[in-house]
């Protein structure tokens, strides 16, 4: 096997807080797998596999603190609408033997609640279980693997993706894509233009605060509109 390494920036420059990211390309599984062995516990590098390309990624603060806002907003939310959810947080998803495989920032069982995996779980096993029903994806800078290919060849049924100026709610269609949607499948009433104004006040507020502003807002806004 040969494998090649490149950058995989922006062109033009990458914006500020983006991560940083490194593509290996002519990778098969016994390499994908001796790179998760090398890395064991250590959460960092993200590693993002599809077809013979295998992305390396750093998220920056600016990266892992959106994932939290993200992440806690959807939880936030379900809990208002009283509806049952679990949050496995960055989890590997992955399929036996082959590609892809990929790191979620965050990612959440709802309607599939009842089939997640057990919680002593190693990485969640595609073949045992059904895939989450929703996954959060931040990408600051342009990723160099097709994330929404990957998603779906997962069977993500809903894929949030946000770059911190503009988040893009996607439901995977019976043809296999996605299609971007206003509002969302996975938590219900949620629009995606709520989302961005919502998280960027999380500087202005801090954490208590600002965790309180979205518990008011999902009680009194989210929670008041029709099913």
């Amino acid at each position: 096997m040969s494998t090649s390494v490149s950058r995989s920036r922006t062109s033009p420059p990458p914006a500020v807080g983006a991560e940083d990211r490194i593509l290996l390309r002519g990778v098969d599984r016994a390499f994908y797998d001796h790179l998760v062995a090398v890395r064991g516990e250590n959460p960092n590098p993200r590693i993002a596999w599809f077809g013979e390309d295998l992305e390396l990624m750093s998220p920056s603060i600016r990266h892992e603190d959106l994932a939290e806002l993200l992440g806690l907003l959807v939880r936030i939310a379900l809990t208002a609408l009283g509806v049952e959810h679990r949050g496995l947080g960055r989890v590997t998803m992955t399929r036996p033997g082959r590609p892809p495989s990929k790191e979620a920032d965050a990612c959440f069982y709802i309607a599939n609640l009842a089939h997640s995996p057990a919680r002593s779980a190693r990485e969640l096993d595609l073949a045992a279980s059904p895939p989450p029903d929703l996954a959060i994806e931040v990408e600051i800078s342009r990723p160099g693997v097709p994330v929404e290919a990957i998603y779906a060849g997962l069977g993500v049924l809903e894929l949030w993706r946000c770059d911190g100026q503009r988040l893009r709610i996607l439901r995977l269609g019976p043809n296999g894509r996605y299609a971007e949607q206003e509002h969302s499948g996975a938590v219900p009433r949620v629009r995606a233009d709520d989302v961005i104004p919502l998280i960027a006040r999380a500087e202005e507020l801090g954490d208590l605060a600002w965790t309180a502003n979205i518990e008011r807002w999902a009680r009194e806004d989210l929670a008041q509109r029709p099913a």
